[in-house]
């Protein structure tokens, strides 16, 4: 297909990967192609490129962000984070906003106070960052930003994503979250009005409570 073409057509060392993504290479085929590169000593990030690979297949992330991100030689945990960051992006926020009444606005405002970049990747960050502990099937710890803490939604979602990569235990722990840019707002703000969005006709029926649809 097109991305598969344009792989191959700028010399990728990745398309192989591409080409499984997009059903051009089987399972099989892409696995041995990826033993021969080990073999070889060309592994570079190819454990984070696995743990994409396997994110998408389970359909918590899509195909396009993990595309365009394969074109990378290194991987780093916040190379991962931002990857998955770019899911937030909105450039409607302010036009969504003010389709919310003043109430669910002032949850949105509370959500952006809350989240930073640190705890609305933290997901990434650490299941990327903890690839030495995933060998053995287990997270000892995930740190949380401390709005998280109470939020159950979200650890469906990290456990979600731990089972798909295999990992069978994690014990969460508490942590608060510093610092602050106007990215990382922009992409808070997405985060509470997609959960606004989302949950508006369970409102009436739900308790107060802060989270997003991550």
């Amino acid at each position: 297909n097109i991305l598969y073409a344009e792989a191959v057509a700028r010399g990728d060392r990745n398309s192989s990967i591409l080409a499984m993504i997009d059903g051009v290479l089987s399972e099989d085929e892409w696995g041995k192609q990826l033993e021969e590169k080990l073999i070889a000593g060309q592994n570079k990030g190819l454990e984070l490129q696995l743990v994409l690979l396997k994110l998408k297949k389970a359909r918590l992330i899509n195909s396009e962000i993990i595309s365009a991100s394969l074109e990378k030689d290194r991987w780093k945990a916040e190379d991962v984070s931002a990857i998955l960051r770019n899911q937030w992006d909105d450039e409607n926020v302010n036009v969504r906003i003010k389709t919310i009444d003043k109430v669910d606005r002032q949850q949105v405002k509370e959500i952006c106070e809350i989240i930073r970049d640190q705890a609305a990747q933290i997901v990434a960050c650490h299941l990327v960052g903890a690839l030495d502990v995933l060998g053995e099937q287990e997270i000892k710890n995930i740190t949380e930003g401390s709005f998280f803490w109470g939020t159950p939604q979200f650890k469906n979602i990290v456990q979600q994503y731990l089972c798909v990569l295999g990992v069978n235990y994690a014990e969460f722990i508490k942590v608060g979250v510093d610092g602050d840019n106007t990215g990382s707002m922009k992409r808070a703000a997405v985060a509470g009005i997609n959960y606004i969005e989302t949950h508006a006709p369970q409102r009436e029926s739900s308790s107060h409570q802060n989270t997003t649809s991550s």
